[in-house]
C-alpha cells in the first residue's frame, strides 16, 4: 500500500512538472525563436559608459569653418541584418551640459537631417558637425547634447542614445 502511494505521488508529482515546461520564456528568447532585433546607438556611449558619456572634440584655429565628427553610430543586428540601410535621425539639446558650459548657438553649427548607416559589414558610421567659429569666445567651452530620436528599422538602445559633447577653440 505504501508503495503504491508514493509511486502515486510521483507520477502525478511528474505529470505536474511536465506540464510547467515551455518551449519559450517571456523575452521569446528560448528555443530559437528569436530572430534578432536591430538595436543603434551612440557607440562612444555604449563602449565607455553605462550611463552616458561626454566627448570632447577640439577644433583646430583655422579654417574658420569646419566639419568635425561629433561620435559614432552603429547598429548590432540579430541573426538577421537589417532589410536595408537605416536611416537614423539626431536632435540636438542643451540638457546635461556641465556647469561653466555655453550651449553652442544654433546659428554657429550645421548637422545633417537625417544620416544613413549603411547595411555592410562596418555596421558603423561617424556623426559630422559642421561648426563656424566666427562670433564664439575661444576661452568658453560650448556643448550640446545630442539624442537618436528615430531609427527606419529596428530600436533605439536605452544605454546609448544620447551624448553630450564639448567643443574646445
Amino acid at each position: 500500500m505504501k508503495i503504491a502511494s508514493i509511486s502515486s505521488l510521483l507520477i502525478l508529482s511528474s505529470v505536474l512538472f511536465v506540464s510547467c515546461l515551455k518551449s519559450r520564456d517571456e523575452t521569446g528568447l528560448l528555443g530559437d525563436k528569436d530572430k534578432g532585433t536591430v538595436i543603434t546607438e551612440i557607440t562612444d556611449v555604449s563602449y565607455n559608459n553605462l550611463y552616458g558619456q561626454d566627448q570632447v572634440v577640439a577644433l583646430a584655429a583655422t579654417p574658420a569653418s569646419q566639419t568635425v565628427t561629433a561620435f559614432t553610430l552603429k547598429y548590432q543586428a540579430g541573426k538577421n541584418p537589417p532589410s536595408s540601410d537605416i536611416k537614423v535621425k539626431i536632435t540636438p539639446n542643451n540638457s546635461n551640459l556641465a556647469a561653466g558650459t555655453v550651449p553652442l548657438p544654433t546659428a554657429n553649427y550645421t548637422i545633417p537631417a537625417e544620416i544613413t548607416i549603411p547595411r555592410s559589414n562596418a555596421r558603423t558610421v561617424a556623426f559630422p558637425i559642421t561648426i563656424n567659429r566666427t562670433g564664439l569666445n575661444p576661452a568658453m567651452v560650448y556643448g550640446l547634447t545630442f539624442k537618436i530620436t528615430s531609427v527606419s528599422e529596428g530600436v533605439i538602445s536605452e544605454l546609448g542614445k544620447e551624448i553630450t559633447v564639448y567643443f574646445t577653440l
